[in-house]
């Protein structure tokens, strides 16, 4: 008949299609340049978009691109955290704590990955001890659910939970969180503080 078999097949691309693919190679590159000079912030990245990659980008967008990654330059500054007014202070239980068993303490660490033309959240639940991951969850979105599900999957009874920086992120601020991880806070430190554990423990049963 005449008619190119690829050309019936064909869909042309829509705008957002575009937009979307174009903020792909962004965050792409964004991601590439921080992880060779973390010390970069938004004008530092936003020079080496266009000079380096021929991105023209306004520094508005890079900087909401950043945060929507979690990333940010690396460097010392004065204040390193800001507490969030409406977010509870706990104590911090690992002061002065000798970290010397497997399931002693975990962490909880949320990264961006690519994946092909798309890009993931990467939620990791580490032993501190062992370095070992115990329980991970992808996610293609930065919220709490990912953060429950990765903790709900490990499928070990949580004693202790301890969270580094809960105020300063804002998928640790959700009260949901709280509620669902951390059934109580153990304080202790060595034997004693694993008797009180498992005595409340005990208690619940």
């Amino acid at each position: 008949m005449g008619i190119n078999r690829t050309g019936v097949y064909y869909k042309p691309k829509t705008p957002a299609a575009d937009q979307a693919e174009r903020e792909e190679l962004i965050k792409s590159r964004l991601d590439w340049w921080h992880t060779r000079q973390c010390y970069l912030g938004v004008r530092g990245l936003r020079k080496k978009l266009a000079k380096e990659d021929q991105l023209t980008v306004g520094r508005k967008l890079v900087k909401r691109y950043m945060d929507e990654m979690g990333i940010y330059a690396v460097y010392p500054k004065p204040n390193l955290s800001k507490r969030s007014k409406e977010h509870k202070v706990f104590p911090y239980l690992l002061k002065n704590k000798t970290i010397f068993l497997p399931n002693q303490v975990w962490a909880v660490d949320i990264t961006y990955i690519r994946m092909g033309k798309k890009h993931m959240y990467l939620t990791a639940i580490i032993d501190w001890y062992s370095r070992f991951i115990v329980g991970w969850e992808l996610s293609d979105t930065l919220d709490t659910a990912p953060v429950l599900d990765a903790v709900k999957a490990v499928g070990i009874p949580t004693v202790e939970v301890h969270i580094s920086d809960p105020d300063t992120r804002e998928e640790f601020r959700k009260v949901s969180y709280l509620r669902a991880a951390c059934v109580a806070s153990v304080k202790g430190h060595g034997l004693e503080g694993y008797l009180e554990a498992l005595r409340l423990l005990a208690g619940k049963n």
